[in-house]
């Protein structure tokens, strides 16, 4: 039988694929290939409503880098695996097939996917994952600056976010190191162990 409520729109599923490039050498390090949803199709009011999330400001990124610079602060950059889909849905959708994927039970054309977790292509996803992801943080101590809330602290600790892009950095390696353990326990992510960010969203920093 039909899976799919009645009324409830089935949206299409497209491949997203990219080539991921050294800033400084130009060389492809990784090939990526993510399934998304095609949020061009959603609805407002139906299957999104609010889309905005916030980033940190390149002011605040140079701000924060030269203060650690300055007083020698242990840094150490982070990259959320995965970000989107780590996030739960925010409401109740329903995704085709993807492309060269069949099913054993019926035709592919007959059946959907109920998404349970926040997924790449959706309008919102931004957002979910962003509210998510400062919801953990500020489980563990951290707290939003009041200039921009995508710079956060604890203790002794600074947390700038871009996405799923962070930078930590504090005068106590083992405060970072503790910190990190509690996020990990929550999230999953991949570590930078190279100390000062050789390149961060985009922009080689020396």
């Amino acid at each position: 039988r039909d899976i799919v409520p009645e009324g409830v729109q089935v949206l299409p599923s497209v491949w997203s694929m990219r080539r991921k490039q050294d800033l400084v050498t130009n060389l492809v390090t990784k090939y990526k290939a993510r399934l998304n949803l095609h949020g061009g199709k959603q609805e407002l009011g139906v299957n999104y409503f609010d889309t905005y999330a916030p980033v940190v400001t390149w002011m605040a990124i140079r701000l924060c880098l030269i203060l650690a610079i300055i007083n020698k602060w242990h840094l150490r950059q982070i990259d959320f695996v995965m970000a989107y889909p780590q996030a739960p849905i925010e409401c109740d959708m329903y995704m085709s097939l993807p492309q060269g994927v069949a099913t054993w039970v019926g035709r592919a054309k007959q059946k959907a996917l109920k998404l349970l977790q926040n997924i790449y292509g959706q309008k919102q996803a931004g957002r979910v994952w962003n509210e998510f992801l400062l919801q953990k943080l500020k489980e563990i101590g951290f707290q939003q600056s009041d200039v921009n809330s995508c710079v956060l602290f604890k203790d002794q600790i600074i947390f700038i976010l871009y996405v799923d892009d962070g930078i930590f950095m504090s005068p106590s390696k083992k405060l970072i190191d503790e910190t990190l353990h509690q996020i990990r326990n929550e999230l999953k992510l991949k570590v930078d162990n190279q100390g000062y960010p050789s390149d961060y969203v985009g922009v080689n920093i020396k």
